[in-house]
């Protein structure tokens, strides 16, 4: 497995990921995603099982130094108004994989060796929170096998008025 940092040129990969990974109602826009690359691009990653071929999933990230229940958590939310350079709280704003590679324990490989370089090299970082969608078991599963706690509950988030619930971890 390789991990590496995206770029503007990745572009077209990450939209494809999204498309397959999220049904169309919570697909996000593409401008989102370059802001996110723009504003923390160290905490957006790119998972690789092979070097130089396409990407099979990413995780996008964010620093924030506070947050508010349900003010802070929006589908398509501004990167670079919520980041903050020397936050302690990593916000995991989305992750994704490719749906070939979806059910083969990739998800849980990549999604923890991709917090631990992001922390690696943002050692302020004293909390993860990030927001799923009540109905993805599977996902809910995996971050709990990593020590997530369910703390909140957001009814009707998303467009299909499934319950948003935010998860977090304490370093």
């Amino acid at each position: 497995m390789f991990l590496r940092q995206a770029n503007i040129q990745d572009i077209s990969s990450i939209m494809e990921i999204e498309k397959q990974a999220f049904t169309l109602s919570i697909q996000e826009k593409q401008e989102t995603f370059l802001r996110r690359i723009q504003t923390f691009p160290q905490g957006f990653l790119l998972f690789f099982i092979e070097p130089n071929s396409a990407p099979l999933g990413y995780v996008a990230s964010e620093l924030w130094s506070s947050y508010t229940i349900p003010h802070s958590f929006t589908l398509e939310h501004s990167a670079s108004k919520s980041h903050s350079t020397n936050g302690s709280i990593l916000y995991i704003s989305s992750f994704g994989l490719l749906s070939n590679c979806q059910g083969k324990g990739w998800g849980k490989l990549f999604f923890q060796e991709a917090i631990s370089s992001i922390i690696s090299a943002n050692n302020q970082i004293s909390t993860i929170v990030l927001l799923v969608n009540e109905n993805w078991l599977g996902a809910r599963h995996i971050y709990k096998s990593l020590g997530f706690t369910e703390t909140h509950i957001i009814p009707h988030f998303f467009p299909t008025l499934e319950a948003g619930i935010i998860m977090e971890k304490k370093l």
